[in-house]
């Protein structure tokens, strides 16, 4: 097995009471280094775990501050010649060995309203990322989901690695009525029954007051409580005729050899995600992420790598959105998204890297002297490509148009051969083009009233002289055709 982890990893969480009183979702992350006091070490074994707590919130962080020590304590763990199912086995002796330590703590832990032992309980599903493996166990409900593709543009696969243990699964109800336990249904919901301690005192009616010849007795109510069937804690489970828990701390076991062309993310989350978001929405919100922070470092001014869209925050912003939508008050969320990037530079450095060989080819000068940018490409799935405007034309002047307060602001444009309407000269042999847009806008700015030119036909004298001679007899013509 290798030293170090064969991955990139990058790591976001996030965290949301929802609508509930109580914040009972908690969260791990550990990372250890081949040399513990150098920082930029390789990483030789990564662990994440996602814990929703019921009952009380002591459970919950118990297990973050205890299980991963539980399971680094066994031998099977680092044994020189560690395989696969040892590591397996190492996890689930340290769940086990987590989970029986809360009988140490469980007397401080708070009590229920009618003073009973605390039924604070929690799921568990964690991550050890070793090598080029990921050794997964679980109990409960909070799901771990891996996203699968070939590249950042096109749409991943959702792969969902765990199991919700839930009561009403055929082999939970098998293991849990063997155990000595049952399920009930109440309110549309199976749930681990509760067979809960009740005080009984009696006494005869003549000495009641006195308080002589009280007998005091137990008795069991079955109480449908708990809605998944295996948990760390919920030490109220224990039946004392099987010595065995009805709401079981076994983890499932599972491990993933790594494919670094085909893994892209992992996806640890409480149910308050799960509920909300199936696991194909949740992967492509991720991949999503990374393609926005890929444009937005390309397309900031500066190299700055520090653009990044947290995943997590995403995903959790999203089931609150749909938990307002359905008009419901909102589970406490809780999440971890580590992308699983190649070996290699990080992440950041192929994108900047990227950046500096487009500002190298962007700018490229045509025959006919116009500037071509190219840009980065924004397209997402389903888009149709379309022509690429030209950024700068050095050919034609761009012009501002002005309003005049009275009507909207017209784009100047080049005018087409049949826009052409009159012809004029402003100096001899100097023709002006006027269009019939610009002949409209003159009728009405103050700007173009100033002048017109109108062409005058020449005359020669004589012409003049002649039609002075006709205006003059024209009375007497007139006088002589009424004599008549």
């Amino acid at each position: 097995m290798s030293d170090c982890v064969q991955v990139n990893l990058r790591i976001t969480t996030n965290s949301n009471q929802g609508g509930r009183k109580y914040m009972e979702d908690t969260y791990a992350i550990a990372l250890q280094r081949l040399n513990p006091l150098d920082k930029e070490s390789p990483i030789s074994l990564a662990y994440f775990g996602i814990f929703d707590g019921h009952g009380g919130k002591e459970a919950a962080e118990f297990a973050r501050q205890n299980l991963c020590q539980h399971i680094l304590e066994q031998d099977d763990f680092w044994s020189e010649n560690s395989n696969d199912k040892q590591i397996l086995s190492a996890i689930r002796k340290g769940f086990l060995s987590c989970h029986n330590d809360m009988w140490n703590h469980v007397e401080k832990w708070t009590k229920t309203s009618s003073g009973l032992t605390s039924t604070s309980g929690c799921t568990a599903s964690v991550v050890f990322v070793r090598g080029n493996k990921l050794y997964i166990g679980h109990v409960g409900d909070s799901s771990i989901v891996i996203g699968e593709g070939e590249t950042l543009y096109k749409c991943w696969k959702a792969n969902r690695i765990t199991r919700d243990h839930k009561p009403e699964d055929p082999h939970e109800l098998k293991r849990i009525r063997e155990s000595g336990g049952n399920v009930l249904c109440k309110a549309g919901v199976h749930r681990v029954v509760w067979n809960r301690q009740k005080l009984i005192t009696s006494s005869s009616s003549s000495n009641y007051y006195r308080n002589e010849h009280v007998k005091t007795t137990y008795e069991y109510e079955q109480i449908p409580f708990l809605a998944i069937s295996r948990a760390l804690g919920d030490l109220w489970s224990l039946n004392k005729h099987t010595n065995l828990y009805s709401v079981s701390p076994e983890p499932e076991l599972t491990v993933i050899e790594i494919n670094p062309n085909k893994h892209r993310c992992l996806i640890l989350a409480s149910d308050g995600l799960w509920n909300m978001i199936t696991p194909e929405i949740a992967v492509e919100i991720v991949r999503n992420c990374d393609v926005k922070t890929e444009e937005m470092i390309l397309n900031s001014e500066d190299d700055d790598d520090r653009p990044f869209r947290n995943p997590s925050h995403e995903l959790v912003q999203k089931a609150l959105v749909l938990w307002r939508e359905r008009m419901l008050r909102a589970d406490n969320i809780t999440c971890i998204t580590v992308m699983l990037d190649p070996p290699g530079p990080p992440f950041s450095e192929c994108i900047l890297n990227k950046k500096k060989q487009i500002s190298l080819s962007t700018y490229s000068v045509c025959s006919d002297d116009i500037i071509e940018v190219d840009q980065p490409s924004s397209m997402l799935t389903g888009e149709t490509p379309q022509r690429p405007k030209l950024a700068v034309q050095r050919k034609e002047h761009i012009l501002t148009p002005i309003s005049n307060g009275s009507r909207p602001v017209r784009t100047p444009k080049r005018p087409a051969s049949d826009d052409i309407t009159e012809m004029f000269d402003d100096t001899p042999r100097r023709k002006l083009i006027k269009t019939s847009q610009q002949k409209e806008n003159n009728t009405t700015s103050s700007l173009t009233k100033e002048l017109e030119l109108r062409p005058v036909p020449s005359t020669t004298n004589e012409e003049v002289y002649s039609t002075i001679k006709l205006f003059l007899f024209f009375p007497t013509i007139i006088y002589i055709l009424l004599l008549l």
